[in-house]
């Protein structure tokens, strides 16, 4: 009998609030953002409130959150997530509740 780990358990709902420097991003639609970074697997190394600071092809780039859609790798998944959901310091993102208009597409 296989057991599932706890991340098997985390409904997609919830992984927004995983820790996200360290992972793996593709930008795949912002306003704010050139068409040299959309569609690259990039890595993100920090994070603000409003921006993540990514390395692409050792080009470090600020992106804003807000109106980016995003796809993240997450532990063997790749998770599509709207930036606005985003929003908000890494630490306080872990309280905070899916809005409901919002879905995490698998």
């Amino acid at each position: 009998m296989k057991t599932a780990s706890k991340l098997d358990r985390i409904r997609p709902e919830d992984y927004f609030r995983l820790p996200l420097i360290g992972k793996d991003v593709m930008i795949i639609e912002s306003k704010a953002v050139g068409d040299n970074l959309k569609l690259k697997w990039c890595k993100i190394i920090d994070e603000t409130r409003n921006t993540f600071l990514i390395d692409c092809e050792g080009k470090k780039k600020r992106v804003i959150k807000k109106s980016t859609w995003f796809k993240f790798k997450l532990y063997g998944k790749i998770i599509k997530i709207y930036g606005d959901i985003l929003i908000g310091r890494p630490e306080e993102r872990i309280k905070k509740r899916l809005p409901k208009p919002y879905k995490v597409l698998w």
